[in-house]
């Protein structure tokens, strides 16, 4: 009875670590679309957008790095290209909220260089920004920024190169309920899994020496 009495207080114990330690985590879906802009723009260079992506949630911190915003084709160029790429970036919250669409655009430099098989590209997007959907339900704020890229293109083939873009610093400041998903954060699991293990080790050990 007394090892029972033990093991209701670990749990209770543990259940009460674990719910302090509970995190939010926050549903993003995009899409996107892309245009290149100004003179003497070369046939080989061209953009393809990212389709509706699947729901992807951010980490406890609000970050979510890495995500898929598209493919350049670069194929071999003969001539010299400077102007602007434009992203446009559809940002959906996929839980069934008021106001479930928000799109970001961003102007970035882009040039290319040919040179007989040894060709460049090069897009700067602009700096990360803070941005927010503001709907009537809650109000969702994030930090948000492109990867910049350098391709160099060595012969005749035609590279494919991936845009990738980072979410941080994800909140909500209303309407919490709305959008979130709280889960354990692996510290409260591991220590859950390592309480419930000793327990067991010493209840074995008594019950041994009480032989």
């Amino acid at each position: 009875m007394k090892q029972i009495k033990q093991f209701v207080y670990l749990v209770l114990l543990v259940a009460m670590f674990a719910s302090l330690s509970m995190a939010d985590v926050m549903p993003f879906q995009w899409s996107t679309t892309g245009t290149f802009s100004g003179s003497g723009l070369p046939s080989g260079l061209t953009f393809v957008g990212a389709p509706l992506s699947g729901i992807q949630n951010t980490a406890a911190d609000g970050s979510l790095s890495g995500i898929n915003l598209g493919h350049f084709a670069f194929a071999d160029i003969s001539t010299d290209y400077i102007g602007t790429f434009s992203l446009t970036v559809n940002f959906f919250r996929p839980t069934g909220s008021a106001d479930p669409a928000y799109s970001v655009t961003l102007d970035a430099n882009a040039s290319s260089v040919g040179n007989s098989g040894n060709d460049s590209l090069t897009i700067n997007f602009p700096a990360a920004s803070q941005y927010s959907f503001s709907g009537a339900d809650e109000t969702k704020t994030f930090i948000f920024n492109v990867d910049n890229i350098f391709d160099f293109r060595n012969g005749s083939h035609t590279d494919t190169v991936n845009l990738t873009g980072n979410i941080s610093g994800a909140a909500l400041t209303a309407g919490a309920a709305a959008d979130t998903s709280p889960v354990p954060e692996p510290s409260s699991v591991l220590l859950l899994c390592t309480v419930l293990a000793a327990f067991v080790f010493l209840a074995r050990r008594r019950q041994a020496l009480a032989r």
